[in-house]
């Protein structure tokens, strides 16, 4: 391992006959540290083992392959080396999506959603794409990253909107071009041919893709163009090239959306709690339409507040990117409802989830892809015709910059050429080829998935119950037949889990009040805690991954009541001696309970002290959920708490 690590870090040196020469030949290696903290989230429960090492650095490229002495683009990669005893020669090179979603910046994340799982017995190799994350140049767009937030309150009328997102992203390809950027370089061929000279200068003969989303778009692309060097393929949510996907949006969300709802209603829980889901939801869209709603995030690098206006749009928007995930959309139906009944908080949350996650995408590549290779053979009177087909969805798709007939506008200042016709026709091929799609899944239905296997003649297509989009690394079912596929792509893996894969357990409010006993020896506390809420350690419970609705435990050693309380109460701009709004006895301790408020939200807090020791319990709750989490979660946890 040590042996092949030096190879890794001389290749650049060895390439030619001098080091000018070196400097000169394209492609070449270039050793450089991590860009990323490779240890960074260990304390979050990551368990990659960095004993067995990473190896970062850079490939140099030609920005277009056709002017091999023009710009040059540095991509940045990062190979996690096999933790086990005996690794194969044959890694996985994960295909993020987008197009525009930095990769390497979103470490030890990445790693631990699709990477770690894999890593035994092959090494997994991640890399910026050319136009994102530490790659050079990043095509990203901080003007329009700007007016997305400056926007969240505005009372513009659609075409307000919309032109000034225009001009905003023009403006943005117009600042990309001055610094001499080609921005129609930024594309799927110039994409899998990076991805090929990756392959050949890090020395491997044959690699396994493993492409999500756009990167499935990716992958195909490299099977057309480079099929060589790959052994085999797993594509999960796929986007084929064929397919026109601006005129198919509204189609496909919809289609998610009705397997939402009938899934509720055949929930028996679901359907008592939320009857008549999608008509409410329907309902409640023309209800914000109307008469839209405020809610509040904050900026999830700055953490400035900005208040949202949420009209109907709005909702669609959170619906369909809530069902990407299984974490977002088994909270959809009590969401719904919430926001019917004028609570806006866990819509808030949500939405705060959405925008976190997006942190970091680059716009400009997404637009350079997009209107390098999709938009131009969308028929804008067939987007239209889509649009008019679904009123309801289609006033979201056509209000985003890069979506419904909008993009094909976007686009007319982005390029200026048609793409090649092989941009738009089916990729044939024979490498063996594993293809997921997710029932639940709102932009790449299954049905795109079944398109694509049939034009590829060694290929396992399956359709995976109640997941969403680009899920495969996330369910044991699909992790294991990925996993059985790259030790042999010859053959199907066992799919008999498939089949046994269910609907998703939808949140039902009253059932997240039933509590249960716990002990933390750490903290030296025990109490009661929701049952249904997940464990994260620590003393700490959330009802969901994405929600803030919290409860935790803490126990502060050497720090009075007024010492923590006075950081908390800063955390809300409160510099005055916060006064307790009750006082309460239980188990032979006074608790002294405090209330803030930011945003949306509550935060409960109180203490009681032993010496100069601290017990803390603090809750998280919406303004609609206060008295109800306040009266059957958080003061159940005070009389039952005792201290050891």
């Amino acid at each position: 391992m040590r042996a092949y690590r030096l190879f890794l870090w001389l290749l650049p040196f060895l390439i030619g006959t001098g080091a000018a020469f070196a400097q000169a030949q394209l492609p070449r290696l270039e050793p450089g540290e991590c860009q990323f903290d490779p240890g960074y989230g260990r304390s979050y429960g990551l368990t990659y083992d960095e004993d067995s090492g990473i190896t970062c650095g850079y490939l140099i490229v030609p920005e277009d392959r056709s002017d091999p002495d023009g710009n040059r683009v540095r991509l940045h990669y990062a190979i996690y080396h096999a933790t086990g005893d005996d690794p194969r020669p044959d890694p996985i090179v994960y295909l993020d999506g987008g197009p525009g979603s930095d990769t390497l910046p979103k470490m030890p994340w990445v790693y631990y959603a699709v990477g770690e799982r894999l890593n035994e017995d092959r090494d997994v190799i991640f890399f910026d794409q050319r136009g994102t994350g530490f790659s050079r140049p990043a095509l990203d767009c901080p003007e329009y990253d700007a007016m997305r937030y400056d926007l969240l309150g505005e009372e513009l009328s659609s075409g307000e909107t919309r032109t000034l997102m225009a001009d905003t992203l023009r403006s943005c390809h117009d600042r990309l071009e001055s610094r001499g950027i080609n921005v129609a370089s930024y594309n799927s061929a110039e994409n899998a041919a990076d991805l090929d000279d990756l392959r050949r200068m890090l020395g491997y003969d044959q690699w396994n893709l493993y492409g999500i989303s756009y990167g499935t778009r990716l992958a195909l692309t490299a099977m057309r163009d480079h099929p060589e060097g790959i052994r085999s393929v797993v594509i999960d949510s796929v986007l084929p090239l064929e397919v026109s996907l601006y005129d198919d949006e509204p189609a496909n969300l919809e289609r998610a959306l009705d397997v939402l709802f009938l899934d509720c209603t055949l929930d028996e829980a679901c359907n008592a709690r939320y009857p008549r889901l999608g008509t409410v939801f329907y309902e409640t869209v023309a209800q914000l339409n109307a008469n839209p709603g405020i809610a509040h995030i904050n900026h999830p690098v700055t953490r400035a507040e900005y208040t949202v206006r949420i009209d109907g749009n709005q909702l669609i928007g959170l619906a369909f990117s809530a069902l990407y995930s299984r974490t977002w959309f088994q909270l959809l139906p009590q969401l719904i409802y919430n926001v019917r009944d004028g609570d806006y908080g866990l819509l808030a949350s949500t939405l705060q989830s959405i925008l976190d996650d997006q942190e970091g995408f680059n716009m400009g590549m997404h637009f350079a892809v997009q209107c390098n290779e999709e938009a131009p053979f969308a028929s804008l009177p067939g987007v239209e015709a889509s649009l008019a087909a679904s009123p309801i969805l289609g006033g979201f798709f056509s209000s985003e910059p890069n979506t419904g007939d909008m993009i094909v506008s976007v686009c007319q200042s982005w390029t200026t050429t048609m793409p090649a016709p092989q941009e738009n026709a089916p990729v044939v091929s024979d490498i063996p080829t594993l293809v997921l799609s997710g029932q639940y899944d709102p932009i790449t239905p299954p049905l795109w998935g079944r398109m694509v296997a049939n034009s590829l003649s060694h290929s396992y297509f399956y359709e995976l119950r109640g997941a969403g989009h680009g899920s495969s690394s996330s369910h044991p079912c699909s992790l294991g037949m990925m996993t059985a596929f790259f030790d042999d792509p010859q053959v199907a893996p066992d799919s008999t889990c498939v089949a046994d894969m269910e609907a998703p357990d939808f949140l039902i409010i009253e059932n997240s009040l039933e509590l249960t006993a716990f002990t933390n020896d750490d903290l030296g506390v025990g109490s009661l805690r929701p049952a249904a809420w997940i464990d994260v350690g620590g003393g700490k419970f959330v009802r969901s991954a994405i929600d803030n609705t919290l409860i935790a435990f803490f126990h502060f050693d050497n720090m009075t009541g007024d010492q923590f309380l006075r950081r908390l109460a800063a955390e809300f701009d409160i510099y005055d001696r916060p006064t307790p709004i009750d006082q309460r006895e239980a188990n032979g301790r006074s608790w002294r309970i405090f209330e803030f408020r930011r945003g949306d939200d509550y935060v409960h807090a109180a203490f009681t002290e032993n010496g100069r020791d601290t017990y803390w319990v603090i809750m998280v709750s919406s303004e609609f959920e206060r008295d109800v989490l306040y009266d059957g979660v958080f003061i159940p946890a005070i009389d039952a708490a005792t201290l050891y």
